[in-house]
């Protein structure tokens, strides 16, 4: 629905550093609900382009997460 929370949990940066292209990547661990259902995971996240004027930055990358199911 919408207005509904769909994911909520925690992050913990377990690393960064700057690419030679002045790009930007984090690794970090996650946990908490995806749609009510209990996840831990990690991913490794790395900017493209620079910010945007409202200051957001846009990162792509890689997660693996997994349920207690």
């Amino acid at each position: 629905m919408l207005g509904e929370i769909l994911v909520e949990g925690q992050w913990k940066i377990t690393g960064m550093r700057v690419l030679d292209d002045k790009r930007i990547e984090v690794s970090f661990t996650d946990s908490g609900k995806i749609i009510g259902v209990e996840f831990s995971g990690v991913a490794t996240v790395t900017t493209v382009g620079g910010a945007s004027p409202d200051g957001s930055i846009y990162g792509e990358g890689q997660a693996v997460l997994a349920t207690k199911d």
